[in-house]
């Protein structure tokens, strides 16, 4: 990772037209990231929590991860699609680490999704006031008897999967003190991931 984010930075974006720059752009800031999570994995086996002292926009991090997601999505000729709240939706988080949740939901609904399929993500607020996001794909949908695997270590439905995104993601989730929930049939998956608003 340190190798490819020291190639980007050799990138001069000043001579790339706006969509270039924008993938760029786009590749240094999850390039970044992903150096952040694999930095404070190397100190213990589970990631560390750092709740920022203001609050995150629900509505901000969701459209970054439609665009980190969207050179995957063109692949598939999949239709990435963003219902945002009208209202703002605060949430006590650790940016970083909820970004690689919602990155990771959209990415595996973009692997389930047929050829020309969809995804859809969306926000808002619970009728108790909890802010949720949630990701529709239109694929085949998890099976009855793989349900109660979802969340567990090393298992995937994928041919070349670790089976470690969604078991970290959940994880992630629980130490914000909220809920990653499937729903979902035959007709597509819904991931769903719940949590505390921000106090005050």
């Amino acid at each position: 990772m340190a190798t490819a984010v020291g190639y980007l930075k050799e990138i001069d974006a000043k001579r790339l037209d706006p969509v270039d720059r924008d993938a760029v752009e786009t590749a240094k800031l999850a390039a970044n990231d992903a150096v952040t999570v694999l930095q404070s994995l190397s100190q213990g086996a589970t990631t560390r929590v750092t709740f920022a002292a203001e609050p995150i926009d629900l509505n901000e991090l969701v459209t970054r991860a439609q665009d980190m997601a969207r050179p995957r999505a063109r692949v598939k000729h999949v239709e990435l699609a963003l219902r945002e709240s009208p209202e703002q939706v605060k949430v006590k988080a650790d940016p970083l680490l909820l970004r690689e949740v919602i990155t990771n939901l959209v990415n595996n609904a973009i692997d389930a999704a047929p050829q020309n399929g969809s995804v859809e993500m969306k926000t808002g607020r619970r009728g108790n006031g909890s802010p949720f996001l949630t990701v529709t794909d239109n694929g085949n949908g998890v099976a009855d008897e793989n349900r109660h695997h979802l969340f567990e270590p090393h298992f995937t439905t994928k041919e070349h999967g670790t089976g470690l995104g969604l078991f970290m993601s959940y994880g992630i989730v629980r130490e914000h003190q909220g809920e990653l929930l499937y729903t979902g049939s035959s007709r597509g998956a819904v991931f769903t991931v719940v949590l505390p608003p921000f106090p005050g």
